[in-house]
């Protein structure tokens, strides 16, 4: 963000977090704004759950954001329905961990309803972000994979690029799933059933025993062991 130095910074967190963005934004303690954000009914809590992967960049605004203006442009309502989706998978998840069962059409019942939200998301959110930057000569967009979604809608207003931070990274097998699902009416049984396996595997074995961010970075090591400067925990040892 400091080399590329936009003139405004869109963050993708709803949009009704925004006051609460520019407060910190403006000086309030990183202490204060979670308290502020607690005490929104609106959001789901805990708030320190979800906050936590933007926490570097929020910690950072009075410093980096001293000479741009920032936004959230994350759809409210799809905001709270992917906290419910998140929801249902962790439940699903004990679920068919206790049972030793995967129950394949709840999974796809659920991952499509999360493919669907999307894909409704994304022309709202573009619409957002090209209202409140028209104007800017430089605006940078903070994302997930939906990134190349907006892309699409925005190419023709803007100069568009994407520069993908984290790599090489391997996709969980949710996401797998859902990408699956986004270039494909139907699924097969067993596609689904090894990957909701190897997703409660993910979890017992990865998010289970550290934070989310290096769980990721931990699965993607075991994934992409073959490539080259990659070194498993064996040979670190020896």
């Amino acid at each position: 963000i400091l080399r590329l130095r936009p003139e405004a910074l869109f963050l993708n967190l709803p949009t009704r977090l925004e006051r609460h963005v520019r407060k910190l934004q403006e000086g309030i303690s990183y202490e204060e704004f979670l308290e502020d954000i607690s005490e929104d009914a609106w959001l789901p809590q805990p708030s320190g759950a979800w906050i936590k992967e933007h926490e570097p960049i929020l910690k950072s605004l009075t410093r980096i954001g001293e000479k741009m203006d920032v936004y959230c442009y994350q759809d409210n309502e799809t905001f709270r329905e992917r906290a419910e989706y998140a929801v249902k998978v962790a439940l699903l998840t004990i679920r068919n961990t206790i049972r030793g069962k995967v129950e394949v059409e709840e999974w796809l019942k659920v991952i499509k309803h999360e493919v669907e939200l999307g894909e409704r998301s994304v022309e709202r959110e573009a619409e957002y972000i090209s209202e409140h930057g028209a104007g800017y000569g430089r605006i940078l967009c903070i994302s997930g994979f939906e990134a190349r979604r907006i892309r699409k809608h925005l190419k023709d207003l803007y100069d568009t690029w994407i520069r993908y931070l984290g790599q090489p990274y391997h996709f969980t097998p949710l996401e797998i799933l859902g990408r699956i699902m986004e270039a494909q009416e139907w699924v097969d049984e067993k596609t689904v059933r090894k990957l909701v396996e190897e997703h409660i595997r993910f979890i017992r074995e990865y998010v289970y025993y550290m934070p989310f961010i290096e769980a990721v970075e931990k699965w993607a090591e075991e994934k992409l062991y073959w490539m080259p400067g990659r070194v498993s925990d064996e040979d670190k040892e020896t």
